[in-house]
Formats: structure tokens, C-alpha cells, sequence
């Protein structure tokens, strides 16, 4: 996609969390915007250092409230419950009205509350790339990470349609499809198609490895595939799961009365219901 004016206002952009998504991101922008500049903002100055001679970011700070030129824009990579309180750590270095996204994999919470941080000093846009992968660290990032995959943003009532219009030409332009989605319905709909799944993967490895050595023997490609997901970082996972608390009890209720249903069947030897329930997941697979 070509550049926007919109995006061609962003002279300068800071990155909260250089890891795999930040990383990645940063990558990508170099490679549309080569003048535009980039500061990564972290934790660790060796892993920023890091990402600046991978070429991610140009310049790195440890320091968010001190940036100098002030940024533009804001994108922050960092854990779900922490993206508030590292916009609010940023507020002193951003112009008036500079535009701020996130990354994060839930959605609800975090536009809230960052609304209310942002308080008329920068424009916040929800985002949610769905780009991710079990590996981390700006080691794995990749410049075509964003290519050709999906990113939600998210619009309420105080989001400001420029704004949006700004975040959404900023994750085109790195090679994903936009889709407008409230915070409340992307949460609803996460919870089943990827916070659940990942409960389930979790749950799934705690069942075989209550077997013993023994089960080490017979775990054949159906076990890796269907638990390589429960390879990503625990941490991440926790607080997606607080974060998103109700929407994803909801979907494990919803789990529990499918396989209620199953345990009901074979106990029944219905092998009718069983086939047909069977039959539906594949066809319905075989559309996705």
C-alpha cells in the first residue's frame, strides 16, 4: 500500500517493547518509510541495542518520559496490563494530540482505560495485529511478520476518526488487512478463537504429562499440533487471561457443555450423534 498524508506526518515514532512484535514492526517501517525515525523504548538497554543493529529501531531509550525530538506517534508492544501505565509514562514525551496504538491481544480494558489516560493529550486507537507466534524476543522478529494477515482496530464513541484513519494506513502500509471491530466484541470473539485455544493446549499438555514417561513414546504429530501453541510465554498468557477474565470463562462454559455432550454420547454409544458432531468440525474446518 502506498503511503498516506496521514502517515506521512509521522516524522517520528517511538516503540514501547522492542520483542517480536516491536521488533518486527520496526523492521517493516524501515522498509516502506526509510526517513521516517525510530526510538525504542525498554526495559534493557542491551536488548535495544540489540534491536538497533538488527536495524529495527534507529535510536533507544530507557527513559519514556524524556525523548527528544517528541514523537508523533506511539506504538505500545508491551504485556496487556502494563500498556496503560507505559502510556501514562509517555505522555510527557509525545506532541499534543500525538497519535498512540497498542498491540495487545485483548482489547476491552485496555482502550478504557487508555482513553482516560490519554486525556486530550494524545489520540489512542486500540489495535490487535494478529501476527503472533509462540517464539519471542527481537531475535525472531521478521519484516514480513504483518504481511498479509489481519490487524482489528478498534473504534468507540471517543475515538476520533482521524485517528483511526491514521492507525489503520500505519498497519496497511506494513502489509496488513484492517478490520473495525468495537473493544468489547474483538474480546468476545478472542476469547474463543484464541484465548480458549490456548487454555486448551495448556490443559491438553497437563493431561499427558500426569501420564508418565511412558505416553513419551506414542505423542505423534495430532499431540504437537495440537499443543505447539502452549509453547508461548506463560506470562503473556497470565495476563491475557485476567485481562479478559469474563469472555473467556464464558467460552470455557461453552467448552464444557460440548465435551458434556461427547462424555454423553460415548457413554451412550450414540454413535449417530457422535459421527454427525464429527462430520460438522470437519466440514466446518475444511471453510477456514
Amino acid at each position: 500500500m502506498k503511503k498516506t498524508g496521514l502517515v506521512d506526518s509521522i516524522r517520528h515514532i517511538g516503540i514501547y517493547g522492542v520483542g517480536l512484535l516491536g521488533g518486527s514492526l520496526g523492521m517493516a517501517l524501515k522498509e516502506v518509510c526509510p526517513d521516517m525515525r525510530i526510538t525504542g523504548i525498554g526495559r534493557s538497554m542491551e536488548r535495544l541495542e540489540e534491536a538497533r543493529r538488527m536495524g529495527a529501531i534507529d535510536s533507544c531509550t530507557c527513559d519514556p518520559a524524556h525523548i527528544d525530538p517528541l514523537l508523533d506517534a506511539l506504538v505500545i508492544c508491551t504485556p496487556v496490563r502494563q500498556v496503560t501505565e507505559h502510556l501514562r509514562q509517555s505522555l510527557p514525551s509525545l506532541k499534543p494530540n500525538a497519535l498512540v496504538t497498542d498491540v495487545g491481544s485483548t482489547k476491552a480494558l485496555i482502550v478504557e482505560h487508555c482513553e482516560q489516560a490519554a486525556n486530550g493529550k494524545a489520540r489512542f486507537v486500540g489495535s490487535h495485529p494478529i501476527a503472533g507466534s509462540h517464539k519471542t524476543g527481537v531475535r525472531a522478529s521478521s519484516k514480513d511478520l504483518y504481511k498479509k494477515k489481519v490487524c482489528i482496530v478498534t473504534q468507540t464513541d471517543h475515538t476520533c476518526p482521524e485517528a483511526f484513519a491514521a492507525v489503520s494506513d500505519l498497519w496497511k502500509i506494513v502489509g496488513m488487512r484492517v478490520v473495525r471491530m468495537s473493544p468489547t466484541l474483538h474480546d468476545r470473539l478472542t476469547a474463543r478463537s484464541s484465548h480458549l485455544p490456548h487454555l486448551v493446549a495448556a490443559a491438553l499438555c497437563h493431561v499427558v504429562y500426569n501420564m508418565g514417561q511412558e505416553v513419551q513414546s506414542v505423542l505423534g504429530n495430532g499431540f504437537r499440533d495440537s499443543t505447539r501453541i502452549a509453547a508461548g510465554d506463560p506470562g503473556m498468557w497470565l495476563d491475557i487471561s485476567m485481562d479478559n477474565q469474563r469472555e473467556i470463562l464464558a467460552s470455557i462454559e461453552s467448552l464444557l457443555f460440548v465435551l458434556q455432550n461427547v462424555r454423553h454420547w460415548i457413554e451412550a454409544e450414540d454413535e449417530k450423534a457422535l459421527i454427525h458432531f464429527l462430520e460438522q468440525a470437519q466440514a466446518w474446518k475444511k471453510t477456514t
